[in-house]
């Protein structure tokens, strides 16, 4: 934002070509000008300082902003979307946040894109999207993807039958161990019990879960373990097809819920959309045999009913055509 760290927008301001200098254009005997002249947000900055460090967060707006915004907010009784709208029209509310310039666009668009100007190849918190400004960049390490965009989801299915039963999502794109003690306390709490064994894959070495369930890690040397804990190592590749399904047909792959919190619904909607096809999938094959059973039932009924009808027919046809023949005969040879 342009309205920098200065306190009073009267000190030494340099000029800008194209946007005017609130100063210039608003009157100094309104009651606003006046109003942001007597407050001291200095003290407001620094009893807010903990709040809005750089290491809390991604980089926040100015502190005298968010004061003289919440306070717009309550003394005109709006939404946060009415105050935002009034502000880009306002010349006073935009001097009485400590305003510089006259700007035409909202504050939170201008911050990102100034941070988005000035950042560098080697930052670590880059800005990848101006819209949705928590997607991290996650490396797959694989051939064909290297990268994705998005934010990190960990998923829990069953052994045998593929039921995903903890979803989560993971903002800040975190070590992958170290999500796995949430997302297995998420599937302790909706199974009602603590899972035996849990098989992962060489991401979560490392891992800070501790507790009763068996952590198992597949690796690429399967001759040293029994043949047994081999055979549930390769059932371990059965969750690769429940994440293509998520992301190809419950839209796991492109979310258009919005924030963080957008994230987390979106994950636990494509999950239980997931669970409903499946279970709609089985109740289809249990009831298959007997649906057929009846529907060819109902198709030999109507056969013999129509077969019987139209064989009566026939034959009152077949025996009309005999006395038209007959009494034909008799008169031809009267």
């Amino acid at each position: 934002m342009q309205n920098g760290d200065k306190e009073s927008p009267h000190g030494k301001q340099q000029g800008d070509l194209f946007k005017p200098l609130l100063r210039d254009i608003v009157s100094l005997r309104h009651a606003m000008v006046k109003l942001a002249n007597a407050i001291d947000l200095q003290s407001f900055k620094d009893g807010l300082a903990a709040s809005f460090c750089v290491k809390n967060g991604r980089p926040s707006c100015p502190v005298r902003l968010m004061v003289a915004l919440h306070y717009l907010k309550y003394a005109s009784g709006m939404s946060d979307e009415a105050v935002l709208d009034e502000w880009l029209e306002n010349l006073y509310w935009q001097y009485f946040t400590r305003g510089i310039y006259f700007e035409y666009e909202d504050p939170k668009l201008l911050e990102l894109g100034e941070r988005l100007f000035n950042q560098k190849k080697s930052d670590k918190r880059k800005l990848y999207s101006i819209h949705e400004p928590q997607v991290e960049c996650i490396g797959k390490g694989k051939a064909h993807k290297k990268i994705e965009f998005g934010t990190k989801v960990g998923l829990v299915t069953s052994a045998k039958t593929n039921w995903i039963v903890g979803a989560k999502a993971y903002p800040g794109n975190p070590y992958d161990g170290h999500t796995l003690k949430s997302v297995l306390q998420q599937a302790t709490k909706i199974l009602g019990f603590e899972p035996v064994m849990a098989i992962c894959d060489l991401g979560c070495r490392g891992h800070n879960y501790v507790g009763d369930c068996d952590i198992q890690v597949v690796n690429r040397f399967r001759k040293r373990v029994s043949r047994t804990l081999c055979r549930w190592w390769n059932r371990w590749s059965a969750i690769e097809p429940v994440i293509r399904h998520c992301k190809s047909e419950h839209r796991m792959d492109r979310n258009q819920l919005r924030g963080r919190i957008g994230d987390e619904l979106n994950v636990i909607f494509a999950a239980a959309e997931f669970n409903l096809r499946k279970l709609l999938r089985a109740y289809a094959l249990f009831w298959h045999p007997f649906f057929l059973f009846t529907f060819l039932q109902l198709v030999l009924q109507l056969q013999k009913r129509y077969s019987n009808r139209f064989g009566k027919e026939r034959a009152r046809e077949g025996k009309n055509l005999s006395l038209k023949g007959f009494s034909f005969s008799h008169l031809a040879f009267a």
